[in-house]
């Protein structure tokens, strides 16, 4: 059955699919345009599974977030090449998801949570992705994700790098909403960003790992030769500086030049200044496109 010039390119933007593909599959259904989608994504699935083996070390990371600072949402998504990442339609398409987290489930923590949410566009988020891989023809994929959202007390806060390649969410509560908290959480996303913490405090770190640690410092001191009676003082400020790089709180705030005020004490003059308790640091979460790509090799 002959197709119109009118059908193809019907058919290519619902699908975004070429022309010539959108053409033979129109053809191969006799001009069902129903049947022709449906094909041209089984073959889409086809090519993706044909190159799911290719690395995706490139990408854009995308924060949505609530005007009143409620909640917010972050996604990773990737692709193979830093030429797909800056293309119009793949920021596009990371808008969308960004979206549709933020406005999906509270509960998102893993790409599962989030492939089947429906976007503004009518589509799932699946859907949405398989359609750009359609059109753009480069493997990519939902990397992770992550939500934070407040009480009517707290903030979310966010922060992504000018190069989509790194963004943060910092979840802050406090005893009382109060005006300003908003530029206190930017401020710490922002610092998270580049201090690049493990975690809030020290409790949050594995006890028995910090003993191992701590035990094979000892071991070490002790091979160097240290007085034994000297091992728990030097062993203590290696701890101290160990746990100041990894925990948030004890960490030297980055605006800080002189390195003595700690995200701690920051928070604590910011309460005071605001007229309120010390807010505290509920969650946060850091996405590097350097990490995936580092996990990515090791695997």
């Amino acid at each position: 059955m002959a197709v119109t010039a009118q059908q193809v390119k019907q058919l290519r933007d619902r699908t975004g699919v070429g022309l010539g593909d959108c053409k033979r599959a129109l053809e191969e259904c006799g001009g069902d345009m129903d049947a022709a989608i449906k094909q041209l994504r089984e073959q889409g699935l086809a090519k993706a599974a044909k190159k799911s083996g290719r690395e995706t070390r490139e990408g854009r990371i995308y924060i949505a977030a609530a005007d009143d600072a409620s909640k917010a949402a972050m996604v990773e998504i990737n692709c193979e090449t830093d030429f797909v990442a800056r293309n119009e339609e793949f920021a596009a398409l990371c808008q969308e998801v960004g979206m549709a987290a933020l406005n999906g489930p509270d509960k998102l923590s893993s790409p599962e949570d989030l492939l089947e949410v429906e976007t503004s566009e009518g589509r799932t988020v699946s859907t949405a992705i398989q359609e750009i891989f359609n059109k753009i023809g480069e493997n990519m994929k939902l990397g992770r994700v992550r939500k934070l959202v407040a009480t009517d007390r707290g903030v979310v806060g966010s922060y992504l790098h000018f190069n989509n390649r790194v963004g943060v969410l910092v979840h802050l509560e406090a005893e009382k909403a109060a005006e300003g908290l908003k530029d206190v959480a930017w401020d710490v996303a922002m610092h998270i960003a580049m201090a690049n913490p493990e975690v809030i405090t020290e409790q949050d770190l594995d006890a028995d790992r910090l003993e191992a640690e701590r035990k094979l410092l000892m071991d070490e001191a002790r091979k160097e030769g240290k007085p034994e009676k000297a091992l728990d003082n030097i062993v203590g400020g290696q701890m101290r500086k160990m746990l100041a790089e990894r925990c948030l709180l004890l960490q030297p705030y980055i605006r800080d030049e002189k390195g003595k005020t700690t995200v701690a004490d920051y928070l604590q003059a910011k309460g005071k200044e605001l007229g309120i308790a010390t807010p505290t640091v509920e969650a946060f979460a850091r996405f590097s496109l350097d990490e995936t790509g580092e996990e990515e090799a090791a695997e």
